[in-house]
């Protein structure tokens, strides 16, 4: 396998060379705080060099290789093949504690500080990351602009790439009629494929479908509750929130559910909508106990997430006093 290293101002690429073909394999770009010294293609920082160094022949072979000396032994396969391996597995480390790191953060509702470790893991060739941007920029979250522009592109990248993540969030597009044409088909299609991959966008779009009876389904609750609670399982924050309003609406014959902890657990990833529906249950008191000061706990949230109705209801609690 042949590699090949373009250099420009956008950072630098790392290409396999198949056939007569340049497939993009990483990408490094400018603004990474990585030190600009090739290890076999690859990037490292001083600190990552000394953790993967150690004291053995490996250490000393990265060592001089990331100091960019002795590449005149580069044919040398058995010494090429461990520098690759070394750097190889360097780059899964940095990319999977990227992608922990998000996962953590967005799930105490932390979207803005996780974005940047999304796009490393993104740089480093994680596809479902790309899908989990997208995700976010699709609604927006607390310090990150709602996007739909630039959710599309990132899904439809990750779908021609082969992420059966990016494919369930793609199904969404199609499903609302979003930056491409309504085709509830193509999302029923799509939504498939993603779900039976085990992709929990998947599952939450195929569940949008059973609810609405969308795409040539029939409308069937028990079904979308079942697809919501996949999705949900696997902390997708809007199955989270969907799965919750249709547990307090009575529409489960599961009694053991409780749909008050699922929106919760939605807001507490800072769902817009999650927080948006916890004040007005406080507020109305309906559904439970009226609570004017988590009411207004959940408002300020969901304002903060960008809903576009959470000013008017805090004015409205405003006017009251």
């Amino acid at each position: 396998m042949k590699y090949i290293t373009i250099f420009n101002k956008e950072g630098i690429t790392v290409f396999l060379l198949e056939g007569e073909m340049l497939v993009p394999f990483l990408h490094f770009p400018s603004s990474l705080s990585f030190s600009v010294v090739p290890v076999y293609n690859f990037l490292l920082t001083h600190m990552e060099r000394l953790h993967v160094m150690g004291c053995g022949l490996k250490g000393k072979l990265v060592r001089l290789l990331s100091m960019g000396v002795g590449f005149h032994y580069g044919k040398n396969k058995i010494i090429t093949s461990i520098a690759r391996r070394v750097a190889a597995r360097l780059a899964t480390a940095i990319r999977n504690k990227a992608v922990n790191d998000a996962k953590e953060l967005c799930a105490t509702g932390q979207c803005a500080i996780a974005m940047p470790r999304l796009q490393c893991a993104i740089n480093f060739w994680h596809l479902p990351s790309i899908a989990h941007m997208a995700w976010l920029l699709f609604d927006g979250r607390e310090g990150v602009a709602r996007d739909t522009k630039r959710a599309y592109e990132l899904a439809e990248k990750g779908f021609l790439l082969g992420c059966n993540d990016c494919k369930g969030v793609l199904a969404l597009f199609y499903m609302l009629g979003y930056r491409v044409k309504y085709d509830a088909k193509r999302s029923l299609e799509l939504a498939r494929e993603s779900s039976d991959a085990g992709s929990r966008y998947g599952h939450y779009v195929l569940a949008n479908l059973h609810q609405l009876g969308m795409g040539g389904l029939q409308q069937d609750y028990s079904k979308a509750i079942a697809f919501y609670r996949l999705a949900a399982e696997q902390a997708l924050d809007e199955a989270q929130y969907e799965l919750g309003l249709l547990l307090m609406r009575g529409c489960s014959e599961c009694l053991d559910d409780d749909g008050l902890q699922w929106l919760h657990l939605a807001a507490d990833q800072r769902n817009p909508k999650a927080c948006f529906w916890l004040g007005d249950y406080y507020e109305d008191g309906s559904m439970v106990e009226e609570n004017e000061t988590e009411a207004i706990k959940w408002y300020l949230l969901a304002q903060a997430a960008g809903h576009p109705c959470a000013a008017d209801a805090l004015q409205r609690l405003q006017d009251r006093k």
